[in-house]
């Protein structure tokens, strides 16, 4: 690795293990662009390979939580010699581009997020419901996220829907509410609890005065 960019490692305290990976062993710091105004400093990464997703959230924590220190904010784009990747690191860092930037926007990452995605020649193939297919997501959001992929080190992606047929069935939600708990339910299964004793502990109980249940069905 270069001398800048293992001063930066040492600077973000990250851990030897982590440091000496060999996917930063060629890693250098191309710029760094420093807004004075916003306090935001502004990382270009050169890595050999697309980090492991591990790798690259320790590098994501250590800015975040070195710069915030001194009241500033680090953010950072990547650019790699070598582009392959696996289709479970691209699911990864998919589900990551959603985690700020354009691609945060509620509607946007609740359709989106847990969609699956492979990579064919230069196509990004989202595995999406038929109701995720809109004018609106196509031109307004998709270039965004390929825009974020390529922040990350991937390629250029043209972003292409596939529908999924699984995705365009009817689902079952469900909430279960009795005076021990409330539970969630999605086609069954059960994926969030939350009981009564330990809403009590940390504040007045209001589940279990009068509640009213309004339900909004948007159909397209």
């Amino acid at each position: 690795m270069s001398t800048t960019f293992e001063i930066l490692m040492n600077q973000l305290g990250i851990p030897a293990e982590i440091r000496n990976h060999e996917a930063f062993s060629q890693a250098e710091i191309e710029q760094v662009i420093v807004h004075k105004q916003s306090n935001i400093w502004e990382f270009r990464f050169v890595f050999e390979n697309i980090l492991p997703f591990e790798l690259f959230l320790a590098l994501k924590k250590g800015l975040k939580e070195e710069f915030s220190k001194t009241g500033n904010q680090a953010t950072f784009e990547i650019k790699t010699k070598d582009q392959d990747f696996s289709r479970e690191l691209l699911q990864a860092y998919y589900r990551e581009a959603f985690s700020a930037g354009p691609c945060s926007s509620q509607g946007f990452r609740t359709m989106y997020q847990d969609f699956q995605v492979r990579f064919e020649d230069d196509q990004l193939i989202i595995e999406a419901s038929e109701a995720a297919d809109t004018e609106h997501f196509r031109k307004n959001h998709l270039p965004n996220l390929s825009k974020q992929l390529e922040l990350f080190g991937f390629p250029k992606f043209t972003c292409h829907l596939e529908k999924n047929e699984d995705l365009t069935r009817f689902n079952t939600y469900a909430v279960e509410w009795d005076e021990k708990e409330i539970k969630w339910l999605f086609n069954g299964r059960v994926y969030k609890k939350l009981s009564m004793k330990k809403v009590a502990k940390s504040s007045e109980n209001t589940f279990k005065l009068p509640h009213f249940l309004m339900i909004n069905v948007a159909l397209q």
